[in-house]
């Protein structure tokens, strides 16, 4: 979806993920994965506009898709 007046202005794409437990957020299952021109963040599935966490993709240290296994990435410093 690209929304703007005229030129690119903001640029999103939303995927369906289930997030696998962590001790790093107090939340796993369905969610959004929203992917924007400058960040990566998290949503409800029953609440879209709740963010559950975000990170500014300047934050993403490593992504990718290893062998048979799952998308993942490390964000912080």
């Amino acid at each position: 979806m690209c929304v703007a007046c005229g030129a690119c202005m903001y640029y999103t794409e939303l995927f369906n993920v289930y997030l696998l437990p962590t001790p790093l957020l107090n939340f796993s299952g369905e969610c959004l994965l929203q992917v924007t021109r400058s960040e990566l963040s998290l949503l409800d599935t029953q609440h879209p506009h709740a963010v559950i966490a975000h990170w500014p993709l300047n934050t993403i240290r490593y992504y990718g898709h290893p062998k048979n296994e799952n998308f993942t990435f490390v964000a912080g410093g």
